[in-house]
């Protein structure tokens, strides 16, 4: 007899691989933002770094 009864295993695996991708989609991209850095705390770590010099950090502060 051949039918629907030899691909009886095909349902519960596209079942599971379907609803496996809808929930893998919607949990992710629900990770929380970054917190945006300001424009002073990148001056400050790059002077940490030693990319650019007190003079320099101070003349962003003062433009900022």
């Amino acid at each position: 007899m051949h039918g629907f009864h030899e691909f009886s295993w095909f349902m519960p695996i596209s079942m599971a691989l379907f609803f496996g991708g809808v929930i893998y989609l919607a949990f992710s991209g629900t990770r929380p933002p970054a917190a945006a850095e300001s424009a002073l705390d990148i001056a400050k770590k790059r002077f940490a770094r030693g990319e650019i010099t007190a003079d320099e950090l101070d003349e962003i502060k003062q433009k900022l």
